[in-house]
């Protein structure tokens, strides 16, 4: 490795919490092992390994070119290592979303907070997060969740969904009405509208029932036929 990229300042405050460890696989038959266990071809090589059980991540961008700018080749090398990071954030989100299916709430939870660690603006982790919380019954992380996701990408209607159906269940009926109009907005015909449904049933819930019986209409009209009877005078 070049290193004036290592040694610049830049890259010195990047790696500032990075555990750092020198392999020679010629030094002894364990990191000899542990080169092959990686996939080390030739070296020097740089790894990452974002957190403790990840795999490991050639970074590439390590040779600098002799007309080639210092600035130029940090940035080379730190947006590498942190492509690195979101690769493995997402992998996490994978695993957590998995556990969570098969119902390992806090394992999906462990997951889903190492995912956020690498990668602080992946929506999906926060997601996920939302879920698993209101599936261990803390609506309030959940709701702190599944609205960090909301600002880290406003129109996704899943946790638009999520949220209003938490703020429904809580009879918080005209928060819930908010995120479903947000919704409706978003995507007014997904699911055959069924964010007009549910919107009706809360407007329904907190006595409106001339909002309710419109949205019902336009869910029926849209094809959800469980409205239809709920839009006749």
């Amino acid at each position: 490795m070049d290193q004036d990229i290592i040694n610049s300042s830049s890259v010195r405050e990047f790696l500032a919490n990075v555990v750092k460890v020198r392999v020679n696989p010629e030094s002894s038959p364990d990191n000899a092992e542990l080169a092959r266990s990686m996939g080390v071809s030739g070296y020097p090589s740089v790894y990452v390994v974002p957190h403790p059980g990840s795999t490991p991540e050639k970074i590439p961008s390590l040779s600098r070119k002799a007309d080639e700018p210092i600035e130029l080749s940090t940035e080379k090398f730190i947006s590498a290592a942190k492509a690195a990071g979101i690769r493995q954030a997402q992998n996490q989100v994978v695993d957590g979303f998995d556990k969570l299916k098969r119902g390992d709430t806090a394992g999906a939870r462990a997951d889903l907070d190492r995912a956020i660690e690498l990668n602080p603006r992946n929506a999906d982790a926060y997601f996920w997060r939302g879920e698993a919380d209101a599936k261990a019954g803390e609506m309030g992380k959940a709701v702190g969740n599944l609205k960090r996701a909301l600002e880290l990408e406003p129109d996704r209607k899943d946790a638009l969904f999520a949220l209003a159906s938490i703020y429904g269940g809580n009879r918080e009926y005209d928060e819930a009405i908010t995120y479903l109009t947000r919704a409706i907005r978003v995507a007014p015909d997904y699911a055959q509208g069924t964010a007009f449904a549910q919107r009706g049933y809360n407007y329904k819930m907190k006595g409106d029932m001339d909002a309710a019986k419109a949205d019902f209409a336009e869910a029926c009209k849209r094809g959800t036929a469980s409205a239809c009877a709920q839009a006749q005078p």
